[in-house]
């Protein structure tokens, strides 16, 4: 739709140019100052209708890790989105690889054994409706993580943005 408006300025502007040159290039830079205008106002409305979901409110449980090509994971999880009012459209992740000693069964022993390797923070495009759990999978690269003991990854959500 906005092609064909532009496409029939254009050609007012064309022919209006060769009986009447100054018009047309009056005209021509008032359609240039309001279409900044309206550029300028158009993305204010877009974030408008975005609102940060508290971190609290996302949930992240069932989260899987498999090795992938080149020393990559490809790690899959699902997202629960707390939230009453808001779906989700992008969460930030902190994920971290810690590598653990087998030794202590007790995990206040086990934190006190582990030591991190890495951690990456992502982001992930989602579309999640208020009160509703959904899948994600992600590719992670940590390139000089060797793992001696057994693996633990921590997958933490650092922010979340919504829409109403």
């Amino acid at each position: 739709m906005h092609w064909i408006v532009l496409g029939i300025i254009a050609l007012a502007l064309i022919i209006t140019a060769s009986s009447y040159p100054r018009l047309a290039f009056g005209l021509l830079a008032a359609f240039l100052g309001v279409g900044i205008l309206l550029v300028q106002v158009i993305p204010g409305e877009r974030e408008s209708a975005q609102n940060i979901v508290d971190a609290s409110d996302v949930e992240i449980s069932k989260v899987n890790v498999v090795g992938a090509y080149a020393g990559s994971f490809d790690l899959s999880a699902r997202v629960f989105n707390r939230s009453l009012t808001s779906s989700l459209s992008e969460l930030t992740l902190t994920i971290s690889l810690d590598d653990c000693s087998d030794a202590s069964e007790n995990d206040q022993d086990r934190d006190q054994q582990c030591q991190s390797l890495g951690s990456s923070t992502v982001q992930v495009a989602v579309n999640i409706p208020a009160n509703e759990a959904r899948d994600f999978q992600v590719n992670l690269s940590f390139p000089s993580a060797m793992v001696r003991g057994s693996a633990r990854w921590r997958v933490e959500p650092v922010s979340a943005i919504g829409r109403n």
